[in-house]
């Protein structure tokens, strides 16, 4: 094993190795602990450049979505299927309240400045596109959304990672003319290209989900569904409320104008 050179801010990671073809391992380390881990250090107010891309990191700033992951792995297995399932199988799920209130407008008020002006719109996260999941999502979005396919340029995943954080996720570095919303808003750099955005918690009942598929097969459903949950911690509350994306619109549209 050897070692290898790759140009990363120092307070990123403490070293990194290169073991087989095209693979890095990465020592974990957070951003300088000097930028604080608060909402309201990463406000529009640290915006004054010209934001030529919107970067959308997913899950728990777009919504509590991460569990469609295991809801198309069980539709793939299930159906034997590649294919991920299509947005009627899922528009309970995403309609149901696992999309943040107010994205379909920012969507759509997106869509609209990048007819005018050309803005680059990208969903950048620290999942794994490798099986086109990320891939999927977007679409679902979309979908969601009511915007034509294509509206997300592209997305970049953890495979264009160089360093990650302890908690697992990717430290993101940005172009310069790039504005990111994301619920980590500390691991990412610079940090003044970041919006923070409190995360989103919200239980979406799975019972829909289980029409697509044989009634003897609905308690074993139910269980994989509620083991999954309480692993990752899908929250029960009432989130429906919620008015984030309702002020990024204003302040937004502010900051593109």
């Amino acid at each position: 094993m050897s070692n290898i050179s790759i140009s990363v801010p120092e307070d990123y990671v403490d070293n990194m190795e290169q073991s087989g073809e095209n693979f890095v391992s990465v020592t974990f380390r957070d951003i300088d602990h000097s930028i604080p881990y608060d909402y309201d250090y990463y406000d529009f107010k640290n915006i004054n450049f010209i934001v030529k891309e919107i970067h959308i990191d997913l899950d728990y700033t777009v919504g509590d979505i991460s569990k469609a992951s295991t809801l198309g792995d069980i539709w793939k297995v299930l159906k034997k299927t590649r294919e991920w399932p299509s947005y009627s199988v899922m528009k309970w799920f995403f309609e149901g309240g696992a999309i943040r209130p107010y994205f379909k407008e920012f969507l759509q008020y997106l869509k609209i400045k990048k007819d005018k002006t050309g803005i680059k719109i990208m969903i950048h996260t620290s999942n794994n596109d490798k099986e086109g999941y990320v891939s999927w999502i977007k679409y679902m979005l979309e979908q969601y959304a009511d915007v034509p396919e294509g509206t997300i340029d592209g997305v970049i995943d953890a495979t264009t990672a160089i360093s990650y954080s302890r908690c697992g996720a990717t430290i993101k570095h940005i172009d310069h003319n790039v504005l990111i919303f994301d619920d980590k808003p500390w691991n990412v750099g610079p940090f003044n290209q970041a919006i923070g955005v409190v995360p989103y918690y919200q239980h979406v009942d799975n019972a829909p989900f289980f029409k697509f598929f044989d009634k003897k097969l609905h308690n074993t459903l139910a269980q994989v569904l509620n083991d999954d949950e309480e692993r990752y911690g899908t929250a029960g509350d009432d989130y429906k409320n919620d008015q984030v994306f309702h002020y990024i619109l204003e302040k937004l549209d502010k900051t593109l104008n």
